[in-house]
């Protein structure tokens, strides 16, 4: 398996117990449940079920009301970004690994360039035949 992205903080798997609302899931760490903050309640519902590990990062925060944010899911031994802030930082490694194979030779032109009519897209990419997609 290729390393893609490495966290420089420590991390913590633990196994879900439930998800009382949309931004919390409780998770066991030995013997004890835990609160633990997920950014983005939309993120992978049918992944973030109790019995699935989940990746965690403590946090040291006292204003906080949970003291760990969720990182990823391990599904079907992979593991499964539930922060939405590393999507692009993964497929771009991911692409400049070659990785993907559906964008072998592909390289990012930029990052969340604009659209002509109006929005933004994640990236701009240059295809082995130097075209743009």
């Amino acid at each position: 398996m290729t390393k893609l992205l490495t966290i420089d903080r420590e991390l913590l798997t633990g196994t879900i117990v439930d998800r009382p609302n949309r931004f919390v899931v409780r998770v066991r760490f030995g013997d004890t449940p835990e609160r633990v903050f997920l950014g983005d309640p939309g993120a992978l519902k049918e992944n973030v079920e109790p019995g699935h590990k989940m990746l965690c990062s403590p946090v040291s925060d006292t204003e906080r009301a949970t003291d760990y944010d969720a990182i990823a899911v391990v599904v079907d031994n992979v593991y499964v970004s539930v922060r939405t802030a590393l999507a692009n930082d993964l497929f771009e490694r991911a692409l400049g690994r070659d990785a993907i194979p559906a964008f072998a030779e592909y390289t990012v032109r930029e990052r969340e360039p604009s659209l002509p009519d109006h929005g933004r897209t994640d990236f701009r990419l240059t295809t082995p035949d130097g075209d743009t997609a």
